[in-house]
């Protein structure tokens, strides 16, 4: 009997311990901006790989996420993205989709520009470089591998 007591004590320490965890995993790893921000617009020709509540970066620093994914009225795909409150971004900064290594998640980084001018809340960037495609890359790659070796035959 006591050492059913004694179990029961220490499993509920492990699972409280567990919990605060994750809470504490939550609360600082979380890239959706808290108590406000600024929403800004990237209208790219494909996200490849990207998704809502995917990170924004600026030099590696998550600083916010990806609110929104849409069509615009050409088709193009329209980015709504949420950046922490306080971090002010030229005016000439672009985006780009990139990617954490070669078959890592997709995020947003924004590279910051050197204007004197900072975008408005609710701008909409003017440069915006769309993700590379790994998979056209390896295929380019292949068919002039084949056609080299087809012309040495």
């Amino acid at each position: 009997m006591q050492n059913s007591m004694v179990e029961t004590v220490v499993g509920g320490i492990v699972v409280l311990i567990a919990t605060a965890f994750l809470i504490f995993g939550y609360l600082t790893s979380s890239s959706v901006p808290s108590g406000g921000g600024n929403t800004y617009k990237a209208v790219f020709d494909s996200v490849d790989g990207l998704s809502v509540n995917s990170e924004i970066k600026i030099g590696g620093v998550s600083v916010g996420c990806v609110s929104a994914i849409e069509f615009d009225e050409a088709y193009r795909v329209k980015l709504t993205l949420k950046v922490r409150k306080g971090i002010r971004i030229p005016d000439d900064s672009s985006v780009a989709i990139t990617s954490s290594g070669l078959m890592g998640d997709k995020f947003v980084e924004i590279i910051l520009g050197v204007s004197d001018d900072f975008l408005e809340d609710g701008a909409t960037f003017v440069y915006a470089r769309p993700p590379l495609n790994f998979e056209s890359l390896i295929n380019k790659l292949i068919a002039a591998f084949v056609s080299k070796k087809s012309d040495s035959a």
